[in-house]
Parts: structure tokens; sequence; C-alpha cells
């Protein structure tokens, strides 16, 4: 946006966020990353930029790190005090924290800053996440002893759901 006053051209700031899930869907007890890019979508940089992340019901938080600026995490909610955010251009944030109950976790991040920004539509994001029972071994495979070049044919029993793979090696 520009906008003209008093015969001046002035750009405008227009701060947005996205984010990204990895590890979807998630097993419960596993760590599941967010990762978090706030942009400077406007001509003119951002000042006092902010991001708070009202972490979902249902996880352990286990870490934050920025590109710039700090990170604090209390009561299910992570800010973000960025500083300024030059125009055209990004900071990113990677939240990570620990699923604890199978549910459909909703993750919402919002973006402030102190300078104005026309276009508030893009400040709110939310990504869901399927926190899954992990696959859980029941019946170990039998081991056997077969001559050289034969073939044995082992079975495992598994738990948990069925979007989860499970991948069982000999000697680890």
């Amino acid at each position: 946006f520009v906008v003209l006053l008093a015969g001046v051209v002035m750009a405008d700031t227009d701060i947005a966020v996205s984010q990204l899930a990895y590890s979807h869907p998630v097993a419960v007890r596993s760590n599941l990353n967010f990762t978090i890019t706030v942009s400077n979508l406007g001509h003119a940089p951002a000042e006092g930029v902010t991001m708070n992340d009202a972490l979902p019901t249902g996880v352990t938080f286990v870490s934050v790190n920025s590109t710039q600026g700090s990170c604090q995490s209390a009561a299910g909610l992570v800010q973000c005090s960025l500083g300024n955010v030059a125009s055209l251009s990004t900071a990113q944030i990677i939240v990570t924290v620990i699923p604890t109950l199978v549910d459909t976790l909703t993750n919402v991040v919002t973006v402030s800053t102190l300078t104005f920004d026309p276009a508030l539509e893009n400040n709110t994001n939310a990504v869901l996440v399927q926190a899954l029972q992990p696959a859980q071994i029941i019946s170990q495979p039998v081991g056997r002893s077969v001559f050289e070049g034969a073939s044995h044919e082992f079975a495992v029993a598994a738990t948990g759901s069925a979007r989860l793979l499970i991948q069982w090696r000999k000697n680890g």
C-alpha cells in the first residue's frame, strides 16, 4: 500500500504470518516442530514486531528459537519480540512441542507491529495437526536358525495408528 499525505508518498508495512507443522501426523510423545515465518510484505520497515503462539491444549513446550529478537514461553503461550523487520524481509521462529494425548491439535499464531498495518487479515494463522497413538510392538519376532541362502519370514504384531509407520531392524 502507498499513501499520499500532503503531497508526500508514504509506503506502508504489511506484516504477515504463516506456519508449517513438520511431522504431520505426529505420534504422541514425539517432537513436533512448528516453523513460523513472519514476513513484512510492505515497502516500509515494521517496528516493534511481536509474535504470539497460543499452543494447543495437550502439548508440552520443549523449545523456541528465532532468527532475530528474543522469545519466551509461559502458561501455553510463546511470545517473541522480533524488533524491527525490514521491508520485504522475514524472520523465522521454530517452536518445538511434544503432544501428550491423541487429538487434533490447533496451533494459532498472531503477529502485530507498532507501525501502521492496513492489511490485518494476514496477521493470524492456524494449522491443524493430528496426534496419533504411536505404534507399539506387542509380539516380537521369533528367532530362527536357517542355512545360508535359505529364507525365513518373521512376523511382528503391533498396535497403534495405521497412519504411523514402524520399522524393525535386526540388531538395532
